[in-house]
């Protein structure tokens, strides 16, 4: 079976952020590349820490979770459609 590599963003607060410094993801069993990760720097570092911090922050309700987790469910991941 054969993959595509995939750039993958890093995400802060939700959404994604595309960096030019990557980190190489291998597939452990044959050293394969199975794509790459953004790496953040230091101010996209610190807008995720005041996003964590953010007070206003609340706990999604079971609705809101099962439907977090629903559309998760339904996208393409690494390993294939």
């Amino acid at each position: 079976m054969t993959f595509s590599s995939q750039h993958l963003p890093a995400y802060i607060a939700g959404n994604p952020v595309f960096t030019n410094h990557t980190v190489k993801v291998k597939y452990p069993y044959d050293d394969s590349l199975t794509g790459t990760a953004c790496l953040i720097d230091v101010a996209p570092l610190h807008q995720a820490i005041a996003a964590a911090l953010d007070c206003t922050n609340v706990t999604p309700s079971r609705y809101h979770r099962s439907q977090i987790l629903r559309k998760t469910a339904s996208q393409k991941t690494l390993l294939g459609p």
